[in-house]
């Protein structure tokens, strides 16, 4: 009698198991996201379509909670719940909203997909994406977040964009409190949008 649920939970794993092994890997991932997205450049004609639709790709494999997290580095503690939950609605709108503007729908592109490294349990996977005459170093950190691989940061020609807005962020903390940085992003936020 005791030994039928130990031989469900066996079956039950082994059933399991195939699926856990078949989930796309960061490399994967990275390739995915965008064969999706130069699929959503060549759809869509005008620029606030294609922008809506890459935001909501990005809901996909960006992990908001995370990447404004370490962004803010110690700050983040200090929070309470109400007031981590406007930086990230901030943040996000903000990180959404420059990484869209790096796409137009005239503008094709082509992406080379790296190598990835691992440290402490992270995957960086690094890629190169050219347009025209222009081209820039993309790499992906991944990290797992609810059984799946989820971007934390990106880093654009060496340089990270979690260090890039923390040092900015820890400033404007430092001098006008968290206040002082909601209002700085929100104002920005409302300018983008016109």
């Amino acid at each position: 009698m005791n030994r039928f649920p130990a031989v469900l939970v066996f079956f039950l794993v082994l059933s399991i198991s195939p699926a856990i092994v078949a989930a796309p890997d960061p490399v994967d991932i990275v390739g995915q996201k965008y064969k999706t997205i130069k699929g959503l450049v060549v759809d869509h004609k005008t620029r606030d379509s294609l922008e809506d639709a890459i935001r909501k790709e990005m809901e996909t494999f960006v992990d908001y909670q995370e990447l404004g997290r370490l962004t803010i580095s110690d700050e983040w503690d200090k929070l309470k719940k109400p007031e981590r939950k406007r930086f990230i609605d901030g943040f996000k709108k903000m990180v959404q909203r420059s990484y869209v503007r790096k796409f137009n729908p005239d503008t094709p592109f082509e992406v080379e997909i790296g190598s990835s490294t691992e440290k402490e349990g992270r995957i960086t996977v690094s890629s190169v994406i050219r347009s025209g005459k222009s081209e820039a170093e993309v790499s992906y950190a991944f990290h797992q977040s609810a059984d799946r691989w989820m971007v934390h940061d990106v880093i654009i020609d060496k340089v990270s964009m979690v260090k890039n807005y923390r040092k900015q962020f820890t400033s404007i903390i430092g001098k006008e409190g968290f206040n002082g940085l909601m209002a700085r992003i929100e104002k920005k936020n409302a300018a983008r949008a016109d």
